[in-house]
């Protein structure tokens, strides 16, 4: 009896305690935690993660894009929480399971509101949220890392500037071919008195005086010439106020832009680190800083570095987002010169994965079901992206160091300007061979019939010959036929010469 009595204790036992461990995996696997989750907050982290150290402990919020993230989570999940606050940026033996004083696997904290990165081998010690974002790195230099600025000669050669000297180049030429095709169609022109050979440099030369002064020292005749001169005057008129407009723009530009330094540029420096995932990189051949430090709170290092109170770093190296914050909230307590913030690179080759760090202690349910289904709803809902609208402005754009130009439009020019000049210099090689082949020819008789057939009356406006008359008293002297002055003297002196009685007089 006794027997039987025992045997239904021990089962009644054994339920009990099948019940119990039934009770634990269903309420695992439903999300609820019996104990609250411990949370620590990180600080220095900002826009992502900090906490205002002024506030009294008890009374402390985490702040941030992740802090509210982390608050909405926790909200729509019903999850119950204790929240502590670290300054530390070594997270790892925080989060991964350690055997405790009876001998089991626990973590320091269940979860980190951090703006952590996901490696591999952290995915072996711990795990983490959805990700939250992906980033890369900047460096915040001291400004004796600033380059050079752009002198006027690097302003004005510029790739747009060479284009419209190439368009200026074209026109030219395209003008020459006019007046050397035209030209020859008329006989009062200027051209036809120049050798043949020279003829279509002179033209080229007339063309580059056509856009330069709207006009040319020479005569041309033909009335296409003369039309498509005035409308080439106009053309140069306009390409002269964009050459101008464009180099005053790339030297105000130049002049306010910073020329950023890279990684290759910090060979031997002292900087210091947000995290231990920049490290390997700083410190491999290809970049060759000397020394790092890494430093939990990022925030708290750059205002004293920004104030000059950490003179035995060069500078700090963490995500770009904190990198313009921290530039944008303490820069203008640095001394001159202004400390200059490199490109961002990539430390790894691909942008980085962020995410908040979360210990295997947390149960299966919550950890998938709902801390990630929650943030994944946030998501999906919108709220997420008005959070990073909030915490994170967009990056202004670089501005542009020159005028965009297509690639086959500048090689078209360029082919364009060679072959109108390249023909024009072989024409006049070729003509001075054939004038130097036979010379006899050339001696005894015009080559073509446009050099012995007569001339037109010029309409060229010039100074005409006339008869100048000087009245002295009762004498009057004439220099017939001659514009010089100088010789109207000279008759003058002569006459004088001849009649001494009259001068005197």
């Amino acid at each position: 009896m006794s027997c039987g009595r025992t045997t239904r204790s021990v089962g009644v036992a054994l339920l009990v305690v099948v019940a119990l461990m039934c009770a634990s995996v269903a309420e695992a696997q439903n999300g609820t935690a019996s104990l609250p989750l411990r949370v620590a907050c990180r600080q220095g982290q900002a826009p992502f993660n900090y906490w205002d150290a002024s506030v009294p402990e008890g009374q402390r919020r985490c702040d941030g894009l992740l802090g509210e993230l982390f608050y909405m989570i926790m909200d729509r999940a019903k999850l119950s929480y204790n929240m502590s606050f670290i300054n530390t940026g070594n997270l790892d033996p925080l989060v991964q399971l350690t055997l405790d004083t009876s001998n089991r696997s626990t973590s320091v904290y269940d979860m980190i509101v951090s703006f952590h990165t996901v490696t591999p081998a952290r995915l072996r010690l711990y795990t983490f949220t959805v990700t939250a974002l992906r980033s890369d790195d900047t460096l915040t230099l001291s400004g004796s890392y600033r380059k050079g600025q752009t002198s006027l000669v690097e302003s004005v050669v510029r790739r747009s500037v060479l284009y419209i000297f190439t368009v200026f180049a074209v026109l030219f030429a395209g003008m020459g071919v006019v007046i050397y095709v035209f030209e020859h169609l008329t006989e009062d022109g200027d051209m036809l008195e120049e050798p043949p050979w020279r003829r279509a440099l002179w033209a080229l030369e007339m063309g580059v005086e056509t856009l330069i002064t709207s006009s040319t020292s020479n005569f041309v005749s033909h009335p296409v010439t003369r039309l498509l001169r005035s409308c080439l005057a106009v053309a140069g008129i306009f390409m002269m106020g964009v050459l101008a407009g464009a180099i005053t723009s790339q030297l105000t530009t130049a002049g306010g832009a910073d020329l950023q330094p890279s990684p290759s540029d910090i060979r031997g420096t002292n900087l210091a680190l947000s995290s231990s995932v920049l490290q390997p990189f700083l410190q491999s051949l290809r970049v060759g800083v000397t020394n790092v430090t890494i430093f939990g709170d990022i925030e708290s290092f750059a205002r004293r570095w920004y104030q000059g109170l950490e003179p035995t770093h060069d500078g700090f190296a963490t995500s770009t987002t904190i990198a313009r914050f921290l530039q944008n909230k303490y820069a203008s307590m640095a001394s001159s010169p202004k400390p200059i913030m490199s490109a961002p690179y990539l430390s790894s080759s691909i942008a980085e994965l962020k995410a908040m760090p979360v210990s295997f202690n947390v149960p299966y349910g919550v950890a998938v079901a709902n801390i990630n289904g929650q943030f994944q709803a946030i998501r999906d809902d919108g709220n997420y992206s008005l959070l990073i609208a909030k915490y994170i402005p967009s990056a202004p754009d670089p501005p542009t160091t020159d005028i965009a130009i297509e690639d086959r439009t500048y090689n078209a020019v360029i082919v364009c300007t060679a072959v109108f000049y390249g023909v024009a210099i072989l024409c006049a090689a070729g003509s001075f061979v054939w004038s130097l082949v036979q010379p006899a020819k050339n001696d005894q008789a015009p080559d073509s019939e446009a050099e012995h057939r007569p001339r037109a009356p010029s309409r060229r406006p010039s100074i005409t010959q006339s008869d100048y008359e000087l009245v002295w008293g009762k004498r009057t002297v004439k220099a017939v036929g001659s514009s010089s002055l100088e010789a109207l003297v000279d008759l003058l002196v002569a006459a004088c010469d001849r009649n001494g009685e009259d001068a005197d007089r």
